[in-house]
């Protein structure tokens, strides 16, 4: 092979691999190729360069693509052509794959959805800085760029209309840390008990929605508490709304009536989906409107010295209604889901319940928000201490890392109980309080 023939190749790689990664729109392309190429560089004469353009249109597919194998051809041969082609398109290719596989990874974030928003002003601009070259227009140009800009920001930033959301449900919600919306909705239409127990909704049958403005739009994340016989017509009305099912179990043994847990989750207009959700959820015995009525729990006795169980946890707590105490403890690290992060509010944190029964005794249930090497670890303290273990399973499906929840049960002492989930909690990488 002679020299001059690896020269051209190379000096057909690097031009129009240049011109590929820098250089923006179809007529715009042509006119650089054009000057570049057939004036500068004097690869091919004028005449033969608009003999070229005009195949290149007479063609099926990209224009520039075809005139830069045509120029590619006319320095180098076949094998210029060839390597023409590819050079040109490959920037395009890996910048195409690197913004697919991030948006199919962030694409639900505000952040993402934002920058698809602005590359269509920022390509406009590249290519219209080519085409314009008085000062006057440039300026008018970037004001209207800016313009065109800066309204889907606004669009993105709107909230959620939080009390359309609250009308859509018939039901009141609160505003929680980091902007998500949750809304209860406890089962205080059952009357259950646990190994005999009685449970006060509050502390094991608190259905809810959690929403979250994403974009332009919101995510609904949350837990339905239904009895056996209402979970199918639940789970079908869920499916008709648009929204997903991320799982089906139980959470404690040995509870009358049988209850079980739906774990859900939806994207789209904040309102369609709590709209859906109350339609699912009319099947169901779940006090929507009015509120229900509260079942009566017989008296459990003296309340809980919250205090003592604090400092036995190490952990602040917050009393509810009922004289139940609850401690929620968050993760150390971020969690998220297809690039949105879940917080705390949105369910994914230990909760820990504490309810009042008899003979200065408390009930405890909640559960551990875990990552697979801290299962075993935190199920082992559990038992040790004497509390039972009575489910280890997934909420969600696309969570990062992946996250187990451990659910678990226990009548004792609630000190010696806030001792043994403070050295459960010592196996986990949960927040230092």
């Amino acid at each position: 092979m002679e020299p001059d023939t690896r020269r051209a190749w190379r000096d057909v790689a690097g031009s129009l691999f240049r011109l590929g990664a820098t250089s923006y729109g179809g007529p715009a392309i042509m006119g650089i190729m054009q000057a570049e190429l057939q004036e500068r560089r004097k690869w091919v004469s004028k005449e033969r360069f608009l003999e070229g353009l005009s195949v290149a249109n007479m063609l099926l597919g990209a224009t520039a693509t075809q005139l830069g194998v045509f120029l590619g051809y006319a320095r180098g041969g076949w094998w210029g052509g060839l390597i023409g082609g590819l050079c040109f398109v490959a920037p395009a290719f890996f910048v195409m794959l690197a913004l697919t596989v991030a948006y199919a990874s962030l694409g639900f974030t505000p952040i993402a959805r934002g920058a698809l928003y602005g590359l269509g002003p920022v390509v406009i601009s590249l290519v219209a800085r080519r085409l314009m070259r008085h000062p006057l227009k440039q300026a008018i140009l970037v004001f209207g760029l800016a313009v065109i800009a800066g309204t889907p920001a606004l669009a993105l930033a709107a909230e959620p209309d939080w009390k359309a959301v609250e009308a859509a449900l018939s039901k009141s919600g609160q505003m929680q840390p980091g902007g998500v919306f949750r809304i209860g909705m406890p089962r205080t239409d059952l009357t259950v008990t646990v190994k005999g127990v009685p449970v006060k909704a509050g502390f094991a049958l608190g259905s809810y929605a959690a929403f979250k403005p994403v974009g332009d739009q919101a995510m609904v994340m949350g837990d339905l508490v239904l009895l056996d016989q209402e979970v199918p017509a639940v789970m079908a009305g869920l499916f008709r709304g648009g929204l997903e099912v991320t799982a089906v179990h139980n959470h404690l043994n040995d509870m009358s009536p049988h209850v079980m847990y739906m774990h859900y989750e939806g994207h789209g207009e904040a309102v369609k989906l709590a709209t859906a959700l109350r339609q699912a959820l009319s099947v169901s015995g779940t006090p929507l409107g009015g509120g229900g009525s509260a079942t009566a729990v017989p008296a459990a006795g003296p309340g809980l010295d919250t205090r003592q169980i604090e400092q036995a946890l190490g952990r602040s707590g917050r009393t509810l209604d009922g004289g139940l105490f609850q401690v929620t403890v968050s993760r150390a690290e971020v969690i998220t889901e297809m690039g949105v992060e879940l917080l705390p509010a949105m369910g994914v944190t230990t909760v820990l319940n504490f309810q009042p029964t008899t003979d200065g005794k408390a009930a405890i249930t909640g559960d551990f928000v875990l990552i697979d090497k801290e299962v075993n670890t935190v199920a082992r303290t559990l038992t040790q201490h004497g509390i039972d273990v009575t489910a280890i399973h997934n909420h969600g499906l696309m969570d990062t890392p992946r996250l187990f929840y451990m659910h678990f049960w226990a009548n004792d002492d609630p000190v010696k109980l806030a001792q043994a989930l403070k050295a459960a909690l010592a196996q986990t990488n949960s927040a230092k309080p």
